[in-house]
């Protein structure tokens, strides 16, 4: 779980770092992979209640 929020915030802290284009392919890899971390994430705290 640690290593799930260290990879999501490490994503975000690159996506925030730059004005990245949106619409730009690296952008785009970025953010969809920052959002199947945070479902992954919520999966796991879901599982542990």
């Amino acid at each position: 779980m640690r290593d799930l929020r260290k990879e999501i915030r490490k994503i975000n802290e690159e996506i925030g770092k730059e004005e990245l284009n949106t619409k730009s392919p690296y952008f785009q890899y970025l953010y969809k992979r920052f959002a199947d971390l945070q479902i992954e994430l919520d999966d796991y705290e879901f599982e542990l209640k």
